[in-house]
């Protein structure tokens, strides 16, 4: 089975609590993410979504020009390992009720892990196991 390390993304996007949600959209859109990950500092604060941006901001009709991402961010920043199994982090998801998870196995951030990358890795796996059922049916095992 796989570990969090073999299906995370690599490519962590950030954003600085103090920039303007206007600017966390854009780089969103920039990069074709649905998450950013909140620096404060030299630490990671917690991260800002898209349902972050339409409930906290649109809905309540709150100027993302100046609303600031830390007013908006979710946070803690919920942290797994990357060396956890694929059932471990399936239980943290269901524990938080997150839906991506910051990937770290101590100071430095190495990755995101959504729930969307689960199932991905998951379908695979039960395409491949069909492939191979159907092998052997064709073998007469």
């Amino acid at each position: 089975m796989a570990d969090v390390k073999d299906v995370m993304v690599e490519d962590v996007i950030t954003v600085d609590s103090k920039d303007t949600v206007l600017k966390a959209a854009e780089l969103m859109s920039d990069y074709d993410v649905g998450c950013l990950v909140v620096e404060d500092g030299d630490e990671a604060a917690g991260v800002i979504t898209e349902s972050d941006v339409i409930s906290k901001v649109v809905v309540r009709r709150k100027d993302p020009r100046i609303t600031k991402v830390k007013e908006v961010m979710s946070s803690p920043l919920v942290t797994i390992h990357p060396l956890t199994s694929l059932e471990g982090a399936v239980e943290v998801f269901n524990e938080t009720g997150y839906k991506r998870l910051a990937v770290s196995s101590g100071e430095s951030l190495e990755g995101i892990l959504s729930i969307e990358d689960l199932i991905t890795e998951e379908t695979r796996f039960i395409q491949v196991l069909e492939r191979y059922i159907e092998i052997l049916k064709s073998k007469n095992y």
